[in-house]
């Protein structure tokens, strides 16, 4: 006897919510903002900004001390679960997150 689909419509499990979160991120960073044009890592390729979970990411923050467009960066990826932006991991994104502002984040900034 055949089964009745309109019965057994699957329901989205986390691992595929996150999977579809990750790629609304992804569709996110493919469209660069004005001011990435600016910035330190244009035309460099986004491994070096995602390192493995559970390294270290001095190397990455150091290479984005300099960078003159280090708080754009902050801002654009203060939301964004993984990698390296404006310097920052995305733990010391998640504790950002909590009332961040444009005084929060230069506040940050000149402290690391």
């Amino acid at each position: 006897m055949p089964k009745d689909s309109s019965k057994t419509t699957p329901k989205s499990t986390t691992r595929d919510t996150r999977i579809d979160q990750l790629f609304d991120q992804i569709a996110e960073l493919a469209q660069k903002p004005e001011w990435f044009q600016k910035s330190k890592c244009w035309g460099m390729g986004n491994d070096f900004f995602f390192p493995n979970k559970g390294t270290l990411s001095r190397e990455q923050k150091e290479f984005c001390a300099e960078c003159p467009t280090r708080a754009e960066c902050l801002d654009y990826g203060i939301n964004i679960r993984f990698g390296i932006y404006g310097g920052t991991s995305e733990r010391q994104r998640r504790v950002l997150r909590k009332n961040y502002s444009p005084a929060k984040r230069d506040a940050f900034l000149a402290e690391n």
